[in-house]
């Protein structure tokens, strides 16, 4: 093929407008890229938001727990303090029967 001004200007108008589609599906793929990376973000978002709910209901049900822990000592503390006082009730009353058979 023969060089004249011509097909040089032909040449570089092909390669221009090679260069401007290539340019344009760049600029598509960063656009697409841009998406899905809003998305991404939108997706750790909302992933983040609801372990904080979790954590807010483990630490919830933790301290419901603790308290339930705390009411259950209570309640053996008192059943052995009451156990303690029927036995002492217990001791008193034979006591008194030992000494009723003694009179």
């Amino acid at each position: 093929q023969e060089l004249t001004v011509d097909n040089i200007y032909e040449t570089l108008e092909e390669y221009r407008l090679t260069l401007l589609s290539e340019q344009e599906s760049s600029d598509a793929l960063m656009a697409a890229a841009k998406v899905s990376i809003e998305c991404l973000q939108g997706d750790v978002a909302a992933a983040m938001n609801q372990l904080s709910k979790l954590q807010e209901s483990v630490e919830k049900k933790e301290r419901k727990v603790q308290e339930l822990d705390e009411q259950l000592k209570r309640m053996e503390q008192a059943t052995s303090t009451g156990s303690t006082r029927e036995k002492t009730l217990e001791e008193q009353v034979e006591k008194i029967e030992a000494a009723l058979e003694e009179t």
